[in-house]
């Protein structure tokens, strides 16, 4: 009888056992199953944020790689003017297409060349008001550079100036992403040789740029000794700086530094650039001739101590500052002050004069005025053969 019992411990013990083994048996396999779809679904769920972090870089590099300007309000493009058009072969192979701009005559005058021309005749300040020697280069758009540069060589040219217009997108658009001046600016020498060829002598050169056109030309003006002086409206001083504002401003201060990141890394994808490549700042560093700086304050890219900031980086002692007169604002100029940071953290206030001027056609009419008192230096004496563009 004992024996029996003892059989049956022994047979309830093993099939104890056996019960213990079988439910960590099927505990193990769940848990596996489980542990195999929660690897799952992390990977999943990693290539999933990283698909949407790339997406999400893509998206918000698009406007900065495709800007789209609206075409400026002129009337009709060719008002008051005699317009010639050639192909131009850029730095990267693709044609551009551009043009020579110059003034039809005193009976083709368009409304807005005689509103410039009576602003600059009752100040008395200009001089010349027959054809200049010299050749304005304007840039203010990516897209639709010409019809967007248009509206500024119709005033320019009612003061006697031949102005040089193109299309830094290529002919019909053949250059798919905007570099702000990056690569573009390359195409200005050539441009400037077309140009010579057709009229048989540059002369001085002056460049007006504003938004986009003013960081390419500045850029441009460093590397190229024919242009003498530059109007630099409405321009920033770095790319990355205007990005990370703007990333700031849109998702707030804790995501700004990774979005920021991640738009830069799709901007050297898909262009081939970084935003820290775009530094026209640093180029107005080493810019010794004559520059005016203009804010209009119509650009969220371009606000006055943006402005401010360049001009106080330019070491040259021949530049002007101008904004837009404020509603009720009296006098001819303003006082402008900027705190910089200074060595051990202090604090230094900077105050500058700031140039009032009233509307798109009183800014046009100080632009034609400072560029004939601007543009009058000697070019440098080149060797026979040699460029003018370093």
């Amino acid at each position: 009888m004992l024996v029996e019992y003892g059989n049956m411990f022994k047979y309830d013990e093993c099939r104890a056992n056996a019960l213990y083994f079988a439910s960590f048996l099927a505990f193990f396999t769940m848990f596996k199953r489980f542990f195999s779809k929660l690897v799952k679904l992390a990977v999943y769920g990693s290539i999933a944020g990283l698909l949407g972090l790339v997406f999400f870089a893509w998206r918000a590099s698009d406007p900065i790689l495709r800007p789209y300007s609206s075409i400026q309000e002129s009337g009709n493009p060719d008002a008051g003017m005699k317009l010639e058009y050639f192909t131009v072969i850029g730095a990267d192979g693709v044609p551009i297409k551009a043009c020579l701009a110059s003034a039809q005559g005193e009976k083709s005058r368009s409304p807005r060349q005689s509103r410039v021309l009576d602003i600059i005749k009752s100040r008395g300040k200009m001089k010349n008001f027959d054809a200049h020697a010299g050749l304005v280069i304007i840039s203010t758009a990516w897209d639709e550079g010409i019809l967007n540069s248009m509206n500024y060589a119709e005033s320019l040219t009612s003061a006697g100036y031949d102005c040089l217009l193109w299309e830094p997108r290529g002919t019909e658009g053949q250059r798919k992403y905007c570099s702000y001046g990056h690569f573009e600016s390359q195409d200005v020498p050539l441009l400037l040789d077309a140009a010579e060829k057709k009229r048989g002598s540059l002369g001085s050169v002056a460049a007006v740029g504003r938004g986009f056109g003013a960081s390419l030309l500045t850029l441009a003006a460093v590397k190229d000794k024919r242009i003498r002086s530059v109007v630099n409206i409405d321009s920033f001083g770095a790319l990355k700086t205007v990005i990370s504002r703007d990333m700031e401003e849109e998702v707030g201060k804790t995501f700004a530094f990774p979005s920021f990141w991640l738009i830069d890394w799709a901007l050297s994808a898909r262009a081939g650039y970084s935003s820290f490549d775009v530094t026209p700042v640093e180029a107005v560093r080493s810019f010794k001739l004559p520059m005016m700086f203009v804010c209009s304050e119509d650009y969220f890219f371009s606000r006055m101590n943006d402005v401010v900031s360049m001009y106080g980086a330019n070491p040259n002692e021949l530049k002007i500052l101008y904004s837009r007169r404020k509603s009720g604002e009296k006098g001819e100029t303003r006082e402008y002050s900027q705190i910089t940071k200074g060595k051990k953290d202090s604090r230094i206030e900077e105050k500058y004069t700031v140039n009032l001027y009233d509307g798109d056609d009183d800014l046009m009419a100080c632009v034609a005025e400072w560029i004939e008192d601007n543009t009058q230096q000697p070019l440098p004496n080149l060797l026979p053969k040699e460029s003018g563009s370093n």
